[in-house]
């Protein structure tokens, strides 16, 4: 159960993606208009969008991987790479919806670059191993 409703998560999560890309380019042409900036200026917020939507559709597919997973130590790996990724999409997201939460553009652009550059690392991080792990038969799977 705990893999289909992870699974579940991420597949609603994917169906808020066009409510959160909507709030964020209203955030977005509100940041330009209150501080005086150029579109470019605050361009990182919708990139950090599309990191979220990559990340959510790899999770998603992740959980299947794991199901039919044997528990053994590579499975342990894989998971913990996986739930590194799922925190830190978590932390991009909170950072996504409510950038007003931090205080000046420079601090909201510092933090959601760091975060969106750290969530992107673990992405590929996580696809990296899934595949060398397909490629090398390192993983096991339940008959």
């Amino acid at each position: 159960m705990h893999y289909f409703t992870r699974y579940n998560n991420h597949e609603q999560s994917a169906k808020f993606v066009l409510n959160l890309l909507e709030a964020t380019e209203k955030n977005m042409e509100q940041l330009q208009r209150e501080m005086a900036l150029a579109w470019i200026d605050v361009v990182f917020l919708k990139n950090a969008v599309d990191v979220l939507t990559d990340c959510r559709a790899a999770l998603k597919w992740t959980y299947v991987l794991a199901y039919y997973m044997v528990s053994d130590n590579q499975k342990v790996l894989f998971e913990n790479n996986q739930s590194d990724l799922e925190m830190a999409t978590e932390q991009l997201n909170e950072l996504v919806e409510d950038p007003s939460s931090l205080t000046g553009i420079g601090d909201i652009k510092r933090k959601v670059l760091d975060m969106t550059h750290y969530v992107k690392a673990r992405l590929d991080t996580l696809l990296t191993d899934t595949y060398q792990g397909l490629q090398e038969g390192r993983w096991k799977y339940e008959d």
